[in-house]
């Protein structure tokens, strides 16, 4: 799956992802279960 958002390439890694998942619909709480937070 791939997702073009504007500015990503400014965002570290870990940002990206949780941008990413933002962008798909996830909610916060499983932001922080993927990144193991």
């Amino acid at each position: 799956m791939h997702i073009e958002i504007r500015g990503l390439e400014k965002l570290s890694f870990r940002e990206r992802q949780a941008v990413i998942l933002k962008e798909s619909g996830k909610s916060v709480e499983d932001i922080a279960k993927k990144l193991h937070l």
